[in-house]
């Protein structure tokens, strides 16, 4: 069993028309630390007739974390026109290139919820960029993996 690096690990920005039959799928490279944060919300279904809590989940919380070198090249400021524009972006989230097959993660329509440029003395200009899946009923926010050469839902 191998373990993937967290330096493997791929964002890729659709630069083509979303969720079309072909997209085009860009590798952002200029990415520093990402964080997949994945999350069930919880009912409680709980009875009297259990001694323990019961729950049931119900929706599934995605946020994305991730840092940018701000070199002012074409996907900051994708994102950062996502930001003040309000618009939606196509990412996809791989633990792989998208030309192995098997590589897996997320895709969908997001929304840039936070864009935070760090200027700090002593260090290079940082973005903090946080995404959310966006409200686009036909590209939700799902599992897919990579076939070697498109992707497709898992």
């Amino acid at each position: 069993m191998s373990v993937t690096r967290g330096k493997d690990f791929k964002l890729y920005r659709n630069t083509d028309d979303p969720y079309d039959n072909s997209p085009s799928w860009s590798l952002v490279t200029n990415v520093r630390d990402l964080t997949r944060n994945v999350e069930k919300a919880l009912a409680d279904a709980s009875t009297r007739a259990a001694s323990v809590r019961q729950q049931v989940s119900t929706m599934i919380d995605v946020s994305i974390d991730f840092q940018m070198v701000y070199d002012g090249g074409s996907d900051v400021t994708a994102f950062e026109d996502a930001f003040w524009e309000s618009t939606d972006i196509e990412l996809a989230f791989l633990d792989g290139l998208i030309s192995v097959s098997g590589a897996k993660g997320l895709r969908g329509m997001f929304q840039v919820s936070k864009f935070t440029v760090n200027e700090a003395l002593e260090d290079v200009g940082l973005v903090d960029v946080t995404v959310v899946p966006a409200y686009y009923p036909t590209n939700v926010a799902r599992r897919v993996s990579s076939n070697g050469s498109t992707l497709v839902d898992a």
